[in-house]
């Protein structure tokens, strides 16, 4: 008893340790953070900082451009004939592009003005690439973006969605992020062609892109801090609960500043969108900007400060606290590594254990081998496998900076409405599946081929139902791509030549329609594997047992029902499994045929697997999803062979 408790124990303490090791997603707050400030005449009302956070741009209400060092000190300041209603900075440090509330731009270089420029209407907001190719200027009433080169020249001017309140260039200026004031955002190229955008509940009154343009971080009037990928997909929230001014991110959105209004918070969100330094100012911050690594952090207030802040301090703490975290998990690999080979030091003095270290060396040519084949097995099955459990808790995305999330991406697996409302529809696809092309369908099937008298019928029965595996699966989707065809599609042809044209429909295109379109594409679920396996089960079942059934006089009814289905057994749990398997893991036919559409109605859990790895560059959440998937599958598999056993057996 004694020793059972003490394994009870030890088993106990790595389960403790896991789940402190997995509970990652914390709040962290750092102690001390240097901080500058520097007193204008007037609200701050626009910061800016280049990559390097070597200084910092200021733009305030009282008509003056102010540039900061480090320290929060002056270096060099400009007057404007009214406020400075936004500045920005160039990601090399070079130029300095701000705008006025007396309807001017400028654009500075080392301190020297290039050029001034007087607009038509009161600019909102401005932006500068690397090199100053591109100056873009947004107008909060008029839906227009107005572009200038490095000399002054207008390059274009192109009408925008709505009017805009915030912006931001990447480094190159191939792509722009506009803020506006209908509520959403938009990223665009500098021509005007909308790439995508995101809708919220609020102005967005911040945005802030990576320099790649791989990250767009914004805050609106909704109280929302959002974090989104390239592709306009959303990787994480935060609500503070007040009005947002301002956002800022660095360059791989490890980091993300916010200014808040009502609540004087300036604050900082990890790449998990989980807070991990604030501070109250004591007035609302109007603005925020961040260096590229993220060590420094600029922001504005309406108390008449700007702030230069060495966040540095306070990120270090935070490293440090995820290195904990990575060491805890470190250490249980380490704990089940030990109990691996404390397990084999106690099962290698067993008798069982010598016999199979005997064999091995009896036929040591036989394993030598086999070795190739073990190490593609391991380098094509396992290591991919591995590698995608171990991904999962990463935001991971190749060829860039990957993070340690711990079980984020499986929480955000909770809150996906496109997951949440693929599984009803991936579970009625797999019922159907094994009624039909499971069960039903080839279990007729193959009673039919093994009742026939002639033993050549069944053989070439079994041929004609072989022959269409060597057909690709994609050739057989498209075939039916085209029967669904709602202008020359053979259903609808056929529905009209025999009178019943008003039955045609838009098959795939109709949201009440789209699955059973899909389901029926099946037809007529003559499963070759699954008719197979039954008939193949049927010629085991010994004669004598059928003769007997038919001397007590059982009907042809009866002998299936009483003898050949129970004797079936093993082959129903074959054909369960795999059709759970193979349908929950399925995304093929949706994805050739309607893409998940129309309106959601075919999307399954496999297409937001591949479409989060393909699409979006979500390469941890896609490995979450399919580590979700095989844990269902696994648990699924289990029950089954254990629950179909068990009626066996009774």
């Amino acid at each position: 008893m004694g020793k059972k408790l003490s394994y009870f124990f030890k088993f106990f303490l790595i389960a403790v340790l896991v789940v402190l090791g997995a509970w990652s997603p914390m709040t962290f707050a750092a102690t001390t953070v240097p901080i500058s400030s520097f007193r204008a005449h007037d609200i701050i009302y626009s910061v800016a900082t280049p990559y390097s956070g070597g200084f910092v741009v200021v733009g305030s209400r009282d008509d003056n451009l102010y540039v900061l060092n480090r320290q929060g000190k002056l270096v060099w300041k400009y007057t404007t004939p009214n406020a400075v209603s936004s500045v920005a900075v160039s990601p090399g440090g070079h130029y300095i592009a701000i705008a006025d509330q007396d309807s001017e731009i400028y654009l500075f270089k080392n301190h020297r003005l290039l050029w001034q420029k007087s607009l038509q209407t009161m600019p909102s907001a401005i932006a500068v690439s690397r090199g100053a190719e591109t100056i873009a200027v947004t107008f909060p009433v008029v839906p227009m973006l107005t572009e200038f080169a490095a000399n002054g020249t207008q390059l274009r001017q192109v009408i925008i969605p709505a009017g805009g309140v915030s912006i931001a260039i990447t480094g190159s200026g191939r792509e722009i992020a506009i803020g506006a004031n209908n509520d959403d955002l938009y990223v665009m190229t500098p021509g005007g062609h909308v790439l995508w955008s995101y809708a919220t509940n609020g102005t967005v009154n911040g945005v802030s892109m990576s320099p790649n343009g791989h990250y767009v971080a914004i805050g609106s009037q909704d109280h929302h801090v959002t974090l989104l990928n390239g592709q306009g997909r959303v990787l994480w929230r935060y609500d503070f609960g007040h009005q947002i001014n301002g956002v800022a991110t660095d360059r791989h959105a490890s980091y993300v500043a916010v200014a808040t209004n009502n609540s004087y918070i300036l604050a900082v969100l990890n790449h998990q969108g989980t807070l991990v330094w604030q501070k109250n100012t004591g007035a609302p911050n109007t603005s925020v900007a961040l260096s590229e690594n993220g060590s420094v952090l600029a922001a504005g207030s309406q108390n008449d400060l700007a702030y230069v802040i060495s966040t540095s301090a306070a990120l270090a703490q935070y490293r440090a606290f995820e290195m904990e975290l990575h060491a805890v998990y470190a250490g249980i690999v380490l704990l089940l590594l030990l109990g691996a080979w404390w397990a084999w030091r106690r099962y290698r003095r067993t008798p069982q254990a010598q016999q199979l270290v005997a064999n091995v060396a009896r036929h040591r040519i036989s394993y030598i081998m086999l070795i190739p084949t073990f190490v593609l097995l391991l380098l094509f099955n396992y290591y991919p496998a591995i590698s995608g459990l171990y991904h999962s808790l990463y935001r991971w995305n190749p060829g860039a900076e990957s993070y340690f999330v711990g079980f984020h991406n499986f929480v955000m697996m909770a809150r996906d409405p496109f997951l949440l409302v693929g599984i009803p529809h991936i579970l009625i696809m797999i019922l159907f599946g094994i009624l039909l092309g499971g069960v039903g369908v080839p279990l007729l099937v193959a009673e039919l081929m093994f009742h026939l008298r002639s033993s050549r019928m069944q053989y070439v029965y079994r041929v004609l139902f072989i022959i269409p595996l060597v057909i690709p699966a994609i050739a057989n989707i498209l075939i039916w791509e085209n029967i669904y065809n709602p202008d020359i599609g053979l259903l609808n042809e056929t529905l009209h030549a025999v009178g019943l044209g008003g039955l045609a429909q838009n098959w795939l295109g109709n949201p009440h329609l789209a699955l059973a379109a899909l389901i029926f594409m099946g037809f007529p679920f003559t499963n070759i594997i699954a008719i197979l396996v039954f008939y193949a089960g049927l010629l085991a079942i010994p004669g004598e047992l059928i003769e007997a059934a038919r001397m007590d006089g059982a009907s042809l009814l009866e002998v299936i029902r009483h003898v050949h289905i129970p004797m079936l057994t093993g082959q129903f749990k074959f054909v369960l499994v795999t059709s759970v398997i193979g349908g929950l893991q399925s995304f093929g036919v949706p994805l050739v045929m309607t893409g998940g559409g129309p309106e959601m109605s075919t999307f399954v859990p496999g297409l937001e697997m591949y479409y989060a790895a393909t699409k979006y560059s979500e390469m941890g959440y896609s490995a979450a999803i399919s580590v979700s998937m095989f844990l269902v599958i696994l648990v699924l598999t289990v029950v089954q062979m254990k629950f179909i056993r068990t009626s066996a057996t009774d």
